[in-house]
């Protein structure tokens, strides 16, 4: 009961503070595409930016995710700790480019990290790890 409770909790207090980050960099326009959008060359102005999360599950979603893997089917409990690890990264990404004075990302990439392979896993305990990439810089008004 302790670890549904204090774990629900934390969850829903970390995707509160996310969506209020978020809507602080709603302006950053983002893009996956690889050069710059628009025709702008900003060759002075272009700095790569990252943000990287490593998220833990609570041993509750644990033991529920096991129990579920015997049956076989969808790991709600990994899928929405994916979620938060993806955006938690982002958004990390995209304040940085505004404290640089950046409002545009481009090339943005998301890569999940392996940390401590099975060994982690083997204590019950189960870790997300997300690195979003991007070339931040400033569209020409």
């Amino acid at each position: 009961i302790v670890g549904l409770g204090g774990g629900g909790l934390a969850e829903r207090a970390h995707l509160a503070k996310l969506s209020r980050r978020e809507e602080r960099v709603r302006d950053v326009f983002v893009s996956d595409i690889g050069s710059f959008p628009g025709g702008v060359d900003p060759t002075t102005d272009a700095a790569m930016v990252m943000g990287e999360t490593v998220i833990a599950t609570d041993y509750f979603k644990s033991f529920l995710a096991k129990l579920r893997k015997v049956f076989g089917g969808e790991l709600g409990a990994y899928r929405s700790l994916m979620v938060r690890a993806r955006r938690e990264a982002v958004v990390q990404m995209l304040e940085q480019a505004k404290r640089q004075g950046c409002d545009a990302v481009c090339n943005v990439r998301l890569d999940p990290a392996d940390l401590g392979g099975t060994g982690v896993r083997s204590r019950g305990m189960t870790t997300v790890a997300i690195v979003a990439t991007g070339t931040a810089y400033r569209r020409r008004t």
